[in-house]
């Protein structure tokens, strides 16, 4: 069942998509495609490496703040180095 948004959180999700979109590179929210073909979302950046859902019992939630972009809250996949990963160039909706 999708949200019921009234005038105020539409505005209030726009902008903070808005905000998230800008960011280039992986993005906490993005899903990754993994080398053994599953597929997880990236849920937090340490910088040089990001780590990933941990593929066990669904993709956890993730949440658009106001400062840091999306946060998530579920389990972690040990981190993968940002320089062995290949963008794909393909767009997939998930849940925020």
């Amino acid at each position: 069942m999708s949200p019921v948004f009234d005038e105020k959180d539409r505005a209030i999700r726009d902008a903070r998509i808005a905000m998230w979109s800008r960011r280039t590179g992986p993005r906490v929210g993005d899903f990754v495609v993994m080398s053994e073909g599953d597929v997880r979302r990236f849920t937090h950046d340490w910088g040089d490496d990001i780590q990933v859902t941990s593929g066990i019992g669904g993709d956890g939630s993730f949440y658009f703040t106001r400062d840091r972009f999306m946060d998530y809250s579920g389990g972690l996949h040990p981190p993968i180095l940002k320089t062995r990963l290949v963008d794909l160039n393909q767009t997939r909706m998930g849940h925020a």
